[in-house]
């Protein structure tokens, strides 16, 4: 308790130094507004990666099952065997593939996905992103994503042209269909928005030359975190020649990178704790030379190397722990608010930090873990005792005599 006393004494003096107390809480403002900046970056880069995983969770199988080298044709059996496990929400047969779209004697490359309904819908959350329209889609109809509709510049009620793969020598089998586009959705995700469309299972057996066949059978389950289990499982009942691929398995190359990103702007942003602990020992040695003269009559009155040593190691600690304390409070304050905060920005600058229609979210993503704010709060206290190492070994290097003669 005495050191402790001694130690706050001596960082915020009421009556001499005065400027000693001004450096001291421009160290823990420094502190503060480190650990501030890394909590909301670190919140809005995990707001993205969590908003960004649910948007391809409810636009994709959780799980996929599909022939390695060919259609598969007995998918019914093969959907009594998946929907037989306790882990399985819904399982729907589909058939996707790659096609060319034709409009005003234009070509573009999409994807077509063609759904049996409602069962799809239980594996891919289409419904949910819908902007116009319906999804209740009937022969030769189609829905595309806002991003094809703003290429293509159609709107509900026009008609496209979809091309066959072509090479077909059974006459049931057209060259072309065309298709009314009957809903608009945007989920998002622009390689979705840009490309991929949905249309009934039968219009799309017609595009590839299927007569029953479906490429695949996309599942849901209760927990997307544990699907490998659920392929581990299913792998051993279903019959050979099928391939099980799981969402985490399609997209790790995407959530390898979102991580790295996160990683990579932890490490840089740690830097301005490290600068602000700069301050912290700037702040301590010219506190240790203001106070010679008090450091040498406590060593003449007895007090050994370890308390002096302690009393600036707890100045320190006390500059990192106000700094933390301040900055995690407004940091948690300004990520609840940070859309009112940028709207008010906005309004004030002219200037939109954040467009919608480049970002496709109506409001800034922020996610804040209790592992984050842990790692964050760590760093910047390890960062501030270290600080005051260097000047708590000066202090407690000074001898007593020439101290008092310094003076």
């Amino acid at each position: 308790m005495l050191a402790f006393s001694l130690a706050k004494q001596f960082l915020f003096s009421k009556k001499q130094e005065r400027f000693i107390s001004v450096n001291a809480f421009l160290a823990i403002g420094s502190v503060a507004l480190s650990v501030l900046v890394l909590l909301v970056v670190i919140a809005v880069m995990t707001g993205f990666g969590v908003t960004l995983r649910e948007k391809i969770m409810t636009m994709a199988p959780h799980l996929m099952i599909y022939g390695t080298h060919a259609a598969v044709g007995d998918y019914e059996a093969i959907r009594t065997i998946v929907k037989g496990d306790p882990d399985v929400i819904a399982a729907s047969p589909y058939i996707q593939g790659n096609a060319v779209l034709q409009h005003e004697n234009k070509l573009y490359g999409i994807a077509i996905r063609g759904i049996f309904q409602p069962e799809e819908y239980e594996v891919i959350d289409l419904p949910k992103y819908l902007k116009s329209g319906t999804t209740r889609i009937q022969s030769k109809e189609i829905v595309i994503g806002t991003e094809l509709a703003k290429t293509l510049n159609v709107k509900l009620g026009d008609e496209v042209t979809i091309m066959a793969a072509g090479g077909f020598e059974d006459e049931n089998f057209p060259d072309e269909i065309t298709f009314t586009i009957v809903g608009i959705y945007e989920c998002g995700l622009h390689d979705y928005d840009i490309a991929q469309t949905f249309m009934t299972v039968e219009d799309a057996r017609l595009l590839y030359g299927f007569y029953t066949e479906v490429h695949g059978i996309g599942i849901t389950v209760k927990n997307p975190e544990n699907v490998q289990e659920v392929k581990k499982r299913l792998s051993q009942n279903v019959r050979e020649g099928l391939t099980l691929r799981t969402w985490l398995e399609t997209n790790k190359v995407f959530f390898s990178a979102l991580k790295s990103e996160k990683n990579m702007m932890f490490i840089l942003l740690s830097f301005a704790i490290l600068i602000a602990s700069l301050n912290i020992v700037s702040t301590l040695v010219m506190l240790v030379m203001e106070k010679t003269k008090d450091i040498g009559i406590l060593k003449a009155i007895g007090f050994p190397k370890r308390m002096i040593m302690k009393i600036f190691l707890l100045q320190g600690t006390l500059i990192g722990i106000l700094g933390i304390t301040i900055g995690t409070a407004c940091g948690l304050v300004f990520i609840r608010h940070i859309d009112k905060i940028e709207k008010t920005v906005s309004r004030f600058t002219g200037y939109d930090f954040f467009p919608e229609d480049a970002y496709y979210f109506g409001h800034i993503p922020t996610h804040l873990t209790g592992q984050d704010i842990g790692i964050i709060v760590v760093f910047a206290f390890l960062f501030s005792v270290f600080a005051a190492l260097y000047p708590a070994m000066k202090a407690a290097g000074l001898h007593a005599v020439e101290a008092l003669r310094h003076e």
